[in-house]
């Protein structure tokens, strides 16, 4: 059809517009749009005079606007420069709906004649959130296409989402309260991204609870998220692809599981109201309380935001170690470890001060697992306080806590207070890591990484005037190995030597000791990952 702007008046301009409109200050029209369910409207207006047409989508007379309101829009566009055409897409993915279309200019001078075509293409079961596909937990769905849906969640900035630029396919799964959600999506030829919504209103918004985007092209995207609403709730799967990734042959399955979650612990609001923690693994959240500490970068604490937080309090008996890590569900976390309720300071202008931290933990990234380690070498029992914080103020949700309670020397090597020792050279075969615990980390002088990971402590005399080898040799994963002064041992350790150079091979370090007395040292296998452990052999030799 065929219509003008020329004759009409400027009813709905900048005053009155929202996003995802576009300005538009010109003369303009409006057409009543009946679209279908189930349906996406492509609809294209084309100038037939050399003026900036810009074309906005409304949901209904009501949200149009006046100079006193503001539109309520479903999408607008102005890509085009004056006598270019402009092409608008809108999916309708809930029953048959009447929309408004208004037909605009980009400034007062852009007004005219125009030709408009509207075109309805039915669309596929998935492709937006309001009509999702059913997947049935524990019944794996393999050779899913993306062919033929449409890019209806554009690329996400929102910290959670993890929408791209291309197309995208929605599925649904039902997950009762108390029980845990994850998702596999194995891709073909693509890098996929992945998210968890609540309500289809959520889609649009991008408000998600969860979204991942960590592994590589064509590998497998792992997502969980934990129900603690107390009731079942409708979980929208978003899979989405960036459009420079995506190929006819691109395809990809997708499987879910529903388990019990750990048990669910709310935390304490103040140190002096904790919740007491027994060893063991609880989920919980931060969503809903106010925020209480707003820590500063001092006294070994790690800085926060007025972000909500929780306390949690667990007993560390005689000659043992806490050992605590908080995994965040797609947010950034800070984990702040005190020892008593006098030690957390006084909230005052939405600042935390005179609080001392025992310790702290801040990973690099925004779903870093936050660890800490607190010793108790006395000959009683003593309380450690740990406050789940957000690194910025939109910093909060669901997280898994777990803690536990080591006696010391438990774990032959596990702490710099019970190293393993070696008497002799020679070689040692089916030493692991696994099952233990990051209780060393390197400034990163010592192999420009902090070595995060699982790690084993060696104790070795080394003879005046001696020199010290020391060669691991990992079984498929990436191991690192320094030497350094016992003294210096724990979360902040500087090094004699190190080495950190192969991905899955051998690391070699050398000492030696030029003073006049025997000097014992520690040899450290460690690994910069937070999530890598493994068997190793490890050999060392003394020579002259």
């Amino acid at each position: 059809m065929t219509g003008t702007t020329e004759t009409a008046l400027p009813h709905y301009g900048t005053g009155t517009l929202t996003s995802p409109c576009v300005r538009a200050d010109g003369r303009d029209v409006v057409y009543a749009l009946q679209v279908p369910a189930a349906t996406r409207v492509a609809l294209t207006v084309t100038p037939l005079s050399s003026f900036d047409v810009v074309v906005n989508l409304v949901t209904d007379a009501a949200g149009c606007g006046n100079p006193a309101g503001s539109m309520t829009c479903l999408a607008g566009r102005d890509v085009g420069s004056a006598g270019a055409a402009e092409q608008l897409s809108f999916t309708n993915g809930g029953a048959a709906r009447t929309v408004l279309v208004v037909v605009d200019g980009w400034a007062g001078r852009d007004f005219g004649a125009f030709a408009m075509s509207v075109v309805f293409q039915p669309i596929l079961v998935g492709d937006t959130c309001e009509a999702p596909t059913a997947l049935a937990p524990g019944a794996p769905v393999t050779g899913q296409s993306l062919v033929g849906f449409g890019d209806d969640y554009p690329s996400s900035f929102s910290g959670r989402c993890e929408f791209k630029s291309g197309v995208d396919r929605a599925y649904q799964v039902e997950v009762p309260a108390g029980q845990r959600l994850e998702v596999t999506v194995t891709p073909t030829g693509f890098d996929p991204g992945l998210s968890f919504l609540l309500g289809a209103s959520s889609c649009a918004a991008e408000r998600c609870v969860a979204g991942t985007d960590e592994a590589a092209s064509g590998a497998p995207e792992r997502l969980t998220w934990d129900n603690v609403s107390g009731a079942t709730q409708q979980v929208l799967v978003v899979v989405d692809a960036p459009q420079s990734s995506m190929t006819a042959s691109a395809s990809f399955s997708i499987s879910a599981t529903v388990t019990a979650s750990p048990p669910l612990v709310l935390g304490g609001a103040t140190c002096a109201a904790p919740a007491a923690l027994d060893a063991g693994t609880f989920i919980s959240t931060t969503a809903g309380p106010s925020s209480q500490f707003n820590f500063s970068s001092s006294a070994g604490c790690e800085p926060t935001a007025t972000a909500p937080d929780s306390v949690f309090s667990v007993t560390v008996p005689p000659s043992s170690l806490l050992r605590a890590t908080v995994t965040p569900h797609q947010w950034d976390a800070v984990l702040n470890v005190l020892g008593s309720p006098g030690a957390c300071g006084i909230t005052l202008d939405a600042g935390t001060f005179g609080a001392t931290c025992l310790t702290s933990s801040d990973g690099p990234r925004t779903t870093s697992v936050e660890e800490v380690v607190v010793r108790n070498p006395t000959a009683t029992a003593t309380t450690a306080l740990l406050v789940v914080d957000g690194h910025t103020e939109r910093d909060f949700g669901t997280f898994t806590i777990t803690t536990e309670v080591v006696p010391f020397g438990s774990l032959a090597g596990d702490t710099c207070q019970a190293p393993q020792p070696l008497l002799m050279s020679g070689s040692l075969s089916g030493l692991t890591t696994t099952n233990y615990f990051n209780d060393v980390e390197t400034a990163t002088s010592c192999s420009s990484f902090q070595n995060r990971g699982a790690d084993r402590v060696f104790s070795i005399v080394v003879p005046a005037g001696q020199q010290l080898t020391a060669v691991v040799i990992p079984n498929g994963w990436d191991a690192s190995l320094y030497v350094l002064d016992p003294m210096a041992c724990g979360l902040t350790a500087s090094c004699f030597q190190s080495s950190d150079s192969s991905v899955s091979g051998a690391e070699t370090v050398r000492f030696t000791n030029s003073g006049a007395t025997d000097r014992t040292v520690f040899i450290v296998v460690d690994s910069y990952s937070a999530t890598a452990s493994g068997t190793f052999d490890l050999f060392t030799s003394l020579t002259p």
